[in-house]
């Protein structure tokens, strides 16, 4: 029998948030890992599960897994949409692209969705983004959602953004966890200004106030979203 996804969802949370209490996570070669600063904060995790459940997903991919915080909200944030039907469709997939998983981060990240029962529903690649996107489009797949979160300088930031928005399905939702740099904002508005859409640009790690753009409409945080948005998140806008 297919898994129940609200029953992975929960266990999703409930993995998720032992993380957050203990301020640690082990990986799979014993090392154990402080999430913070690196980590990606809890309030920032819930908005991101929010533009996740608006995007209504069903194939999803992230650059830069590392303790696989933000992998287990959008894959929460899917598994919350399709299971208000009780199904989750065949071709629902997660993909994850970081190079240095295993001998950065332990295989924390991995170990982490497996745990929460998820494992089957994630496609890890040990690559380059740089290389592993580009091979994804010349393989034909396409998503619904990307979270670009890789490298944090503008080149890395620049190609990742580049090569998703072309594996991007229309009516997609792309957020970008990448904003350490204010360099980056050439770029994001380069494409702002020549696809008529609207990208994402995420903040500082401990947001403040949340700015969202779905579909051409813009939603402040807080205003017609949960709770989370209210909490402590930065500038945040979603592309369509």
């Amino acid at each position: 029998m297919p898994p129940d996804p609200g029953t992975i969802a929960d266990q999703l949370r409930t993995r998720r948030d032992v993380v957050y209490q203990a301020g640690t996570i082990a990986g799979m070669d014993s090392r154990v890992f402080d999430i913070w600063p690196t980590g990606l904060t809890a309030a920032a995790g819930e908005f991101l599960q929010e533009l996740v459940i608006a995007a209504r997903p069903t194939r999803t991919i992230e650059t830069g897994l590392a303790f696989g915080l933000s992998a287990s909200f959008i894959l929460e944030g899917a598994l919350r949409f399709h299971g208000a039907s009780g199904v989750l469709p065949d071709s629902a997939i997660h993909i994850a692209v970081d190079p240095y998983q295993r001998r950065d981060w332990g295989n924390s990240g991995l170990r982490l969705l497996d745990e929460s029962g998820a494992g089957s529903l994630v496609r890890f690649i040990e690559n380059d983004s740089t290389l592993a996107l580009p091979a994804l489009l010349s393989d034909g797949v396409r998503f619904d959602f990307a979270f670009i979160d890789g490298g944090h300088n503008f080149e890395f930031a620049f190609l990742d953004l580049f090569h998703v928005q072309r594996l991007m399905a229309p009516s997609c939702a792309t957020p970008d966890g990448t904003g350490w740099f204010d360099c980056r904002r050439r770029y994001l508005d380069a494409v702002r200004s020549r696809r008529g859409g609207v990208l994402c640009e995420q903040p500082r790690l401990h947001m403040r106030s949340a700015t969202r753009v779905v579909r051409g409409q813009t939603v402040r945080a807080g205003q017609g979203t949960g709770n989370a948005s209210r909490a402590r998140m930065g500038s945040l806008r979603a592309v369509c």
